[in-house]
């Protein structure tokens, strides 16, 4: 079996997540039906100001459950108010959360709104870099790049050269999808030349991350060990866990198409602990499967069909139709290890009617980036 049929882009199977988080919507509805206790517009913005500190630092620890606690009790206090700048920062800040969480309708249902409100520019090309960014994952890849472009309309790249990096860098991911593998890569490179000149590290260990990703499609794993450790490094020395999570997870599929299964094991070991304390509440699909094929490769094939089973249970739960077409292939090579051609067949049958239906786009299933967002 081809390895290209086996690799998931984990930027790209997030997508299909957002069905396991179906019910995140209805946060902004609870927080709304609690009373609050208003004094002024002042108050009000100091009050939601606070907040988002507290949340930007649960963020940075990688408390998810704390950081959805905190933004809720901000939307409660910005709805009461009205105050429609304060409503738009809630908003912007929400779909994030929703981003990372792995929402990504719900991301483009507050950041729709959040772009109708009016704003500074600046505020504005944040909401529109975060909705084009929830168009992407949800491989809506026209309306993704024609919003990233409005949003890079809005500024000058003189005067704001932050947030032009940004989404350009963002367009990568788009062009790499698409197949323009050298523009990826160009801006891809422009952002890291960009992070280092500034000195911005969670910029730096993103685009590490994501050139390091690319080069892993490519099976240039020379270069994608050295990028995916630099981004470890970074990301390490900074306490940016969500993206260490990704760069681990990343490496270790490289280390495991090189041969290098002790480092792969440890590799994912340590992925699995950063995901428990990252998304809790997110199966742990990429990494069952992943884990998988590693102990497929090394004969270990009780293990695998543990993994695999696993994986293709949570894709049942969830409806993640590229979940069950990569975990029934996993199965089947099995089954096939094992000598057991009718099994096999039958495993490969129920993968290709899976694909036979058109029910998601091609995508890679080991390695995955992140989207520059903090603009």
């Amino acid at each position: 079996m081809p390895k290209r049929l086996m690799r998931f882009s984990f930027s790209i199977i997030l997508l299909v997540l957002v069905i396991l988080w179906s019910h995140a919507h209805l946060m902004a509805q609870d927080y709304q039906q609690k009373d609050v206790k208003i004094e002024n517009s002042e108050s009000d913005s100091a009050i939601v100001y606070s907040y988002l500190e507290k949340a930007d630092e649960a963020k940075k620890q990688g408390e998810i459950r704390k950081l959805r606690d905190i933004l809720g009790k901000a939307q409660q206090v910005a709805n009461s108010s009205g105050n429609p700048l304060l409503l738009q920062k809630v908003e912007k800040d929400l779909g994030d959360y929703y981003l990372e969480t792995g929402s990504y309708d719900s991301a483009q249902v507050v950041l729709e709104r959040a772009a109708e409100r009016s704003s500074g520019k600046k505020m504005q090309t944040q909401v529109l870099n975060l909705l084009a960014t929830a168009y992407r994952y949800q491989s809506k890849y026209p309306k993704a790049m024609n919003t990233y472009n409005l949003g890079l309309s809005l500024i000058d790249s003189l005067e704001s050269p932050d947030i032009f990096a940004a989404i350009s860098t963002n367009k990568a991911a788009i062009y790499e999808n698409l197949g323009n593998l050298s523009e990826a890569i160009s801006l891809y490179q422009e952002g890291i030349t960009f992070a280092e000149a500034v000195g911005d590290s969670s910029f730096l260990a993103t685009a590490l991350n994501n050139l390091g990703n690319l080069y892993y499609e490519q099976s240039n794993y020379k270069d994608a060990q050295t990028y995916l450790k630099e981004s470890i490094t970074v990301s390490e020395e900074q306490g940016f866990y969500n993206t260490l999570l990704r760069a681990k997870h990343n490496l270790a599929s490289t280390e495991r198409d090189l041969g290098n299964y002790d480092k792969a094991r440890n590799l994912f070991r340590e992925a699995w602990k950063l995901h428990n304390k990252v998304r809790p509440n997110s199966p742990p699909i990429q990494l069952l499967y992943n884990m998988g094929r590693l102990h497929l490769e090394v004969s270990e094939l009780d293990e695998a069909e543990e993994h695999f089973r696993e994986s293709l249970e949570y894709s049942r739960k969830g409806g993640i139709p590229a979940g069950l077409f990569y975990n029934f292939i996993g199965l089947g090579d099995v089954a096939l290890a094992r000598g057991n051609f009718s099994a096999s067949i039958d495993f490969y049958n129920d993968s290709f009617e899976i694909a036979r239906r058109g029910r998601f786009a091609s995508i890679s299933y080991n390695c995955f980036g992140k989207t520059i967002r903090s603009i």
